[in-house]
């Protein structure tokens, strides 16, 4: 009769065990750093790209474009900006020659009115700017720097996308 080590007999039995265990700790790994990559993603998709909106339902007047790209506000956010007041978008990026560039609009700065309309989330602007043509002008409220300026922008064609850089 042999003896069975169980030691041994694990060790040797087991090693197809252990490729198995670290196959799927490598994928549990793999998965969470994917996972986290998403969380990174979908902060970078909260940004919404106002040139994309524009009047769909009447084409004759043209898609309007502002020709900016602005993100929500978090709270550390505005606590770090000093804001007086709850609401409004931070302008991501402005596009050179956009009609909010040609205007003086810069990063950083905050809209907190669109038409006399608080704004409290990029939701709102983009919907606000999606019933507009490329005739017609908005007036935005901007807080920057400490204080709040007032802008009137007309609205542009929106560029085919081969002019965006």
């Amino acid at each position: 009769m042999e003896i069975i080590n169980p030691k041994q007999d694990f060790c040797k039995t087991d090693t197809t065990h252990w490729v198995i265990v670290l196959f799927v700790a490598a994928f549990l790994v793999l998965g969470w750093g994917l996972y986290q990559k998403k969380i990174e993603l979908d902060d970078i998709l909260d940004t919404v790209n106002i040139t994309l909106a524009g009047n769909t339902g009447n084409r004759s007047r043209g898609r309007g474009w502002l020709g900016l790209e602005v993100q929500p506000i978090e709270t550390v956010t505005m606590l770090h900006l000093g804001l007086p007041f709850d609401g409004g978008v931070l302008v991501n990026r402005v596009f050179k020659d956009s009609p909010a560039w040609r205007k003086g609009l810069k990063r950083g700065d905050v809209i907190c009115e669109f038409d006399g309309r608080p704004i409290s989330n990029t939701e709102e602007i983009e919907y606000l700017i999606s019933n507009l043509g490329a005739t017609e002008t908005v007036r935005l409220m901007v807080y920057r720097g400490k204080k709040f300026e007032e802008f009137y922008i007309a609205l542009s064609d929106f560029p085919v996308a081969s002019q965006f850089n």
